[in-house]
């Protein structure tokens, strides 16, 4: 649904020379009833940010006095009472007028010399909702920097990645000056951050003027999909006091951004720097925000996470001292193979030989950052590359320390260790959050024994089912349950017990802030590039080479299993319908599985986008499919619990999904 609103949304964006109520209904006749107020509140504040800002393909053409407006519709500058007039059915929905209001409300805030008044809206809405909308309107007004300041907002630095991101030429970027005004819900404030990965705003939900940060992903081609959708998965999945919250991700069309926690405060450098010169106390405040850091890290790699990129950059002091780990777009898996990325000056003398990264790696960059945090510089190791490609590392171990001969020895020695050229030699992050006074745990509670004592009966019917595979009775398995009651952790259990010479596994997980379209087939994607990756090339790349036209469409992020370079984004006019890349989807999952048999596990299940049950229960249903599949889902079906959360209901069930073998965990 979304990925269509955005597709009409585009074509309406590209066809705007002026405002025209009769050239709507083109647009809204493309989507049911019930979906034409959401597509007109996307067509709406489209208007808003054309009113003010009109697409630069007209400026170009429009000279002072040269038109005469020709109806009072020109005459008037598009707003919401003429929106009212012009479309009653807004009035009707008053969370989609709402949302229109508090947008123009912020575009009038931003472009008008005088601030407009938040009452002149109230008749609009009714009694009961008035005041709320003030509340809104004021929340936006004491968030938002007006006309007077804004010239100030645009001037403050915006902070710049400075990240290798692959040793090959990826995609053009998308221009920042082509973003609108808003995207979805969220008014784009400033730009605070821009990377080779994407661009960060500062913003304002439009539904409850909450301050939030949005990503917004920079690139179309193959990799950086992938990478956007990592990072996600690991935003997502992960939760700690000291790494970035995230609320929703989206994709629509080209476009595709997430909205998370904003975070405002310093650099670990420059929060240092401006320390009060007390020696006893900028320690004390150090050791207090690096303890922090390095929990936050500590915790990643508890949870097989590597950062890839710890530099000071990434390192957000606010003025409460909590400490915050940023940007986890170059992260990968423990174990993963990954083209060099990360920042050249805290890369450890091992990955600069395009080695894997590992937990050593990154304590290394955080020897890097603790350095120049300390002294005001890098250290001064020297990198030089041999005739065979090696990079060979060099450090002056008495310059070393006169950086930091002012620093408390504890720290000193820490950072010298974490400076080691050889990664067995550098300290663990216990030992790292021992030093600087952090809680160090102990047990592995990331260990799926932990948390699912005597379900040998559980293990025994996926067992059964997997055994029966074959016979084609039952290749789906609903592992269901209350939340909590350690339905995931039972199935990555049997999963480890599973043979990988005689099965292949892709465990997908589903998240509640997702908000993207196929996201479950996504994130099966996703799962399927570490896979195949580390198997024999000969047995999947075929099969892929000669669909991947199709398959790319939907999954981009796929084309980078083939090495295809990168490219700019398929035009609308030329992309196939969604059944049909689906098909050879299905064809292409159904030849890995006679190689090997195929085990899919789907967590959260619940959450997933209702086609996308449908489309795994069609593939388990063909008889060229040898695998199984396991739902992992607070209730026996699944497809029941999507349709509530999508706020849709089914006329029916999959008959498939009845034939699954059901296993409840209690």
């Amino acid at each position: 649904m979304y990925s269509k609103f955005a597709a009409i949304e585009q074509d309406f964006r590209n066809e705007w020379e002026e405002f025209d109520p009769a050239h709507y209904q083109k647009y809204l006749s493309q989507v049911p009833e019930s979906q034409r107020v959401e597509l007109l509140t996307r067509l709406l504040s489209a208007e808003l940010e054309f009113s003010y800002s009109p697409p630069s393909r007209l400026m170009a053409h429009q000279s002072v006095g040269s038109v005469v407006p020709a109806s009072d519709d020109e005459r008037v500058r598009p707003c919401i009472q003429l929106f009212a007039m012009r479309f009653p059915e807004l009035l009707e929905s008053e969370k989609y007028l709402i949302q229109l209001i508090v947008l123009e409300f912020a575009l009038r805030l931003q472009h008008e010399m005088l601030p407009p008044n938040p009452e002149s809206y109230l008749d609009l809405c009714e009694t009961r909702s008035q005041d709320r909308l003030l509340q809104l309107l004021e929340l936006t007004e004491d968030r938002l920097p007006g006309n007077a300041s804004r010239e100030k907002e645009k001037k403050k630095e915006v902070a710049h990645g400075d990240s290798t991101i692959k040793d090959e030429d990826p995609s053009a970027s998308i221009p920042v000056e082509l973003l609108p005004t808003h995207l979805g819900a969220y008014l784009l404030v400033r730009l605070i951050g821009r990377g080779g990965m994407g661009y960060v705003y500062s913003a304002i939900d439009l539904h409850s003027t909450a301050r939030v940060a949005i990503k917004v992903m920079r690139r179309v081609d193959s990799w950086s999909v992938f990478r956007f959708f990592e990072e996600f998965r690991w935003l997502s999945q992960l939760e700690h006091p000291n790494l970035l919250k995230l609320y929703n991700a989206y994709n629509e069309g080209d476009s595709r951004y997430f909205s998370m926690e904003l975070v405002e405060g310093h650099t670990i450098a420059k929060w240092f720097k401006n320390l009060p010169q007390n020696k006893e106390t900028r320690w004390t405040l150090l050791r207090k925000v690096l303890s922090q850091l390095a929990a936050a890290i500590n915790y990643l790699h508890r949870n097989r996470v590597l950062h890839c990129d710890i530099k000071c950059s990434n390192m957000m002091i606010t003025a409460n001292l909590r400490a915050v780990v940023l940007d986890l777009g170059l992260s990968v898996r423990e174990g993963q193979t990954n083209p060099l990325v990360g920042t050249i000056q805290y890369m450890a003398p091992e990955v600069l030989n395009k080695e894997p990264p590992a937990k050593s790696s990154d304590w290394y960059s955080f020897g890097v950052m603790m350095y120049e945090v300390m002294s005001g510089s890098y250290p001064p190791i020297q990198v030089d590359v041999s005739g065979d490609g090696q990079a060979v590392y060099q450090v002056d171990r008495d310059k070393l320390l006169a950086g930091i001969t002012d620093c408390p020895h504890d720290l000193q020695n820490l950072c010298l260790s974490l400076l080691s050229a050889e990664p067995n030699n550098r300290p663990t992050g216990s030992y790292v959050m021992a030093v600087l006074g952090g809680e160090v745990e102990s047990a592995d509670l990331t260990d799926p024994a932990h948390n699912c004592p005597g379900r040998q009966r559980e293990m025994h019917l996926l067992n059964v089912c997997l055994e029966r595979i074959d016979d084609g009775v039952r290749r789906c398995a609903i592992v269901h349950g209350e939340s909590g009651i350690g339905k995931s952790a039972l199935v990555q259990l049997w999963i480890r017990s599973l043979d990988r010479q005689k099965y292949n596994v892709a465990s997908a997980s589903c998240y509640h802030q997702d908000q993207t379209p196929n996201r479950l087939l996504n994130a099966l994607a996703q799962e399927l590039m570490p896979l195949l990756s580390a198997t024999d090339s000969e047995q999947w790349r075929p099969g892929l080479s000669g669909r991947i036209n199709r398959i790319g469409q939907l999954f981009p992020q796929l084309e980078q299993l083939l090495g295809i370079p990168a490219k700019a984004a398929r035009p609308s006019s030329g992309l196939l319908p969604r059944k049909e890349c689906l098909e050879d989807l299905m064809d292409w999952l159904c030849e890995l599985s006679q190689w090997k048999r195929f085990v899919i596990t789907v967590d959260n299940a619940q959450w997933a986008d209702q086609d996308g049950i449908r489309d795994l229960m069609r593939l388990q249903s063909r008889t060229d499919f040898r695998g199984l599949i396991v739902l992992i889902n607070n209730s026996p079906d699944p497809l029941l619990s999507v349709t509530q959360n999508e706020d849709t209901f089914s006329s029916g069930h999959d008959q498939t999904l009845r034939a699954a073998q059901g296993i409840a965990v209690g």
